[in-house]
């Protein structure tokens, strides 16, 4: 896998993505929010959501979910 050098879609700071994508989703690494993948529709929601507490909550549920189940925090549209 390869990383390309982008900005986080949660925090806009330096992160990396993986590319090629697989799927209809996104992985990043970032140093703040840490690694995780999100959806297409996801991404298009966080790029235009201009509130980062709006996006803050939204990785902060994928860490909630991937906690219980012990997986890679995953965003979906449904946590915006």
């Amino acid at each position: 896998m390869d990383w390309s050098n982008d900005n986080c879609p949660i925090c806009n700071g330096r992160a990396r993505e993986a590319l090629p994508r697989m799927g209809d989703f996104a992985e990043f690494i970032c140093d703040d929010c840490g690694r995780f993948r999100i959806t297409g529709t996801a991404l298009e929601t966080a790029r235009l959501e201009g509130d980062q507490s709006v996006r803050r909550t939204a990785i902060e549920r994928a860490k909630e979910r991937a906690a219980a189940d012990k997986s890679m925090p995953k965003i979906t549209s449904y946590d915006f």
